[in-house]
C-alpha cells in the first residue's frame, strides 16, 4: 500500500508564486504559505452569500466549470496563479475587504499584495515592446523549465511573450515554451491549442530559429502521440529551414530528435549515425544534461539491438552508457529516466520482477516529484507488468488502471499496450477469481479512484481531466 504526499499539491502552487517574487527581488520569507483549505471554505462561502453558481464563477472567471467544482470539492489540491487570479478577479467585486485579503493570503497572492503594495501582479498587464525584460523573463522560464518546474516556468514565458510585443518572433518563441510546458506536464490539449494560436498570431513574422522550434514542438507532440512517422516529418523540416537559410546550429540541435524518431520507426542503424552526429555537437557545446541525454539513449538503442540481436556485448555497452549518463546527470532531475529504464532492464531482460518493482516505485516517486503524467505512467505500467510476470493479477489491476488514467490523453497509439495489458490481466482475473471475487475488485479499485487512495493517488499529480477515460476504464472492467 502507497502511502504518501504528491508535491502537485500545497506547496506545488506555493513554489510558482515563489518563483514570481524571486524574480522581482522580493523576500519570501516574509509571506506565509498558502492554506488552500481555508481558500476552498472561503470561495464556497461568497458563492452561497452572493447566490453565484459554480456555473456562474466560472463564466465570469473564463475558467472550465470542472476546474471550480475539482477544487471545491477538494479533488484539486490547490490552484495555479492563473487560475486563481482569474477567480479572484471575477469574485472580487462582491468580496468585501476583508474576504479579499483573506482570499490573498490564503492563495499565497497576498505575497504579491503585502510586498508590492497591489492586490495581484497577473492583473497588471504590462506594456509590451520591452524586450529586455522579456529576454529575462525567458530566461527564467528556460531555468524552471531545467529544474522540471513547468508549472512554475508558464507565468514567466507568458508574461516574455506579452512584453516582446505583438509582431515579435521573440514572442511567438516564447509561446511555443509555453507549449512545450504544457507538454511536459500532459496537457496535451493545450500545447497543441498554444501551437494553433502561435501560427494563427505570428506565423508572417516567424524567423528561422522560431519556426524550427514550432516544428520542434509540434513534432515532440506527435511523437508522444506515438505517431512517429509524422514527428520524423516535422524534424526533418527543421534541416530544411537550416540548409535554406544557413543555419547549421539549426540542424545539430534537430539531430536527437531525429535519431528518437528514428529508433521508434525501427530504423536502429539510421537512428545510430543520428546519435553519433548528436553527441559530438553535444560534447562542444552541450550542457552536462544534453550530454547525459545523449548517452542514455544510446544505451537504450543499444539495449534493443541486444534484444534484437541476442549479442550479450551490446547489452553490456548499454549498461556502461547508462552509467556514463548517471555520471553526467549527477543529482540532476534526469537521473530518474536512468532509474526507471534499469527497471525496464531487470523485468524485460533479466526476468527479476523483486528488483524491477523496486526500480520502477523509485521511479515512480521521481516523476510524481516532477508531475510528469507520462513518467508516472510508465512506471506504474512497469509496476503492472512486474506483477504479471509474478502472477499476481489482482495486484498488477490497480497500477495499471491508474496507468491508463494517468497517461496523456490524445496518446492512442501509446496507450493501446495499457489497454491490451487490461483485457488480459481481466481475463486472468475472471479465470482464477471468479465472478464474484472479481466483481468485489472491481468495486473496491473504483472506490479507491473515488478517493484517490493508493496508486490513484497519482491521479493528483496530473493537470488534465481524466473523468472520462475513468468511465470507459471501469465500463471495460465490467
Amino acid at each position: 500500500m502507497i502511502r504518501r504526499q504528491c508535491c502537485f499539491e500545497q506547496h506545488l502552487r506555493w513554489r510558482e508564486t515563489e518563483a514570481l517574487l524571486y524574480a522581482l527581488g522580493c523576500d519570501v520569507n516574509e509571506i506565509s504559505k498558502p492554506n488552500w483549505d481555508a481558500a476552498r471554505r472561503l470561495v464556497a462561502q461568497v458563492l452561497d452569500d452572493a447566490g453565484l453558481s459554480m456555473n456562474g464563477l466560472a463564466r465570469a472567471a473564463g475558467v472550465r466549470t470542472s476546474v471550480i467544482s475539482r477544487f471545491l470539492a477538494g479533488r484539486t489540491v490547490a490552484l495555479d496563479s492563473d487560475t486563481t487570479t482569474k477567480i479572484y478577479t471575477a469574485l472580487r467585486p462582491i468580496m468585501n475587504h476583508a474576504k479579499r485579503r483573506d482570499f490573498l493570503r490564503f492563495t499565497g497572492l497576498g505575497a504579491i499584495f503585502e510586498i508590492i503594495g497591489f492586490d495581484v501582479l497577473l492583473d497588471l498587464e504590462p506594456l509590451p515592446g520591452q524586450p529586455a525584460m522579456g529576454r529575462q523573463l525567458l530566461n527564467l522560464g528556460a531555468t524552471l523549465d531545467a529544474q522540471g518546474k513547468w508549472t512554475e516556468a508558464i507565468p514567466f514565458f507568458r508574461r516574455a511573450e506579452h512584453l516582446f510585443g505583438p509582431a515579435s518572433s521573440q514572442a511567438a518563441y516564447a509561446a511555443c515554451q509555453t507549449a512545450q510546458m504544457h507538454l511536459n506536464l500532459g496537457d496535451m490539449t493545450r500545447a497543441i491549442a498554444e501551437l494553433d494560436r502561435v501560427w494563427t498570431t505570428y506565423g508572417a513574422v516567424l524567423d528561422p530559429e522560431t519556426e524550427a522550434e514550432y516544428y520542434r514542438v509540434r513534432g515532440w507532440i506527435a511523437f508522444y502521440r506515438g505517431v512517429f512517422d509524422e514527428a520524423n516529418q516535422y524534424f526533418l523540416k527543421i534541416v530544411k529551414i537550416a540548409r535554406d537559410n544557413g543555419a547549421h546550429y539549426l540542424e545539430d540541435n534537430i539531430q536527437h530528435f531525429l535519431a528518437r524518431t528514428f529508433y521508434h520507426m525501427g530504423q536502429l542503424t539510421t537512428a545510430d549515425h543520428h546519435y553519433q552526429k548528436s553527441l559530438m555537437f553535444t560534447l562542444r557545446r552541450g550542457s552536462d544534461m544534453n550530454i547525459a541525454f545523449e548517452y542514455f539513449r544510446q544505451a537504450q538503442l543499444r539495449r534493443r539491438e541486444a534484444q534484437e540481436s541476442g549479442n550479450r556485448q551490446k547489452y553490456q555497452e548499454a549498461q556502461k552508457l547508462l552509467e556514463m549518463a548517471r555520471m553526467f546527470f549527477g543529482h540532476n532531475i534526469g537521473k530518474t529516466h536512468i532509474v526507471l529504464e534499469e527497471a525496464r532492464m531487470k523485468l524485460d531482460d533479466e526476468c527479476d520482477d523483486r528488483l524491477a518493482l523496486l526500480k520502477a516505485h523509485e521511479a515512480l516517486e521521481g516523476w510524481a516529484h516532477l508531475n510528469s503524467a507520462k513518467g508516472i505512467a510508465d512506471s506504474l505500467h512497469v509496476i503492472a507488468q512486474s506483477n504479471v510476470l509474478r502472477g499476481d493479477w489482482a495486484e498488477a489491476l490497480p497500477p495499471l488502471v491508474a496507468a491508463i488514467l494517468v497517461h496523456p490523453p490524445q496518446s492512442d497509439i501509446v496507450t493501446l499496450k495499457l489497454w491490451d495489458l487490461l483485457d488480459d490481466v481481466r481475463r486472468d482475473l475472471l479465470r482464477t477469481e471468479g465472478h464474484s471475487k472479481y466483481a468485489q475488485l472491481v468495486a473496491n479499485l473504483h472506490e479507491q479512484f473515488l478517493t484517490r487512495q493508493d496508486y490513484f493517488h497519482y491521479l493528483t499529480c496530473v493537470v488534465f481531466d481524466n473523468e472520462e477515460q475513468a468511465h470507459h476504464v471501469f465500463q471495460r472492467l465490467r
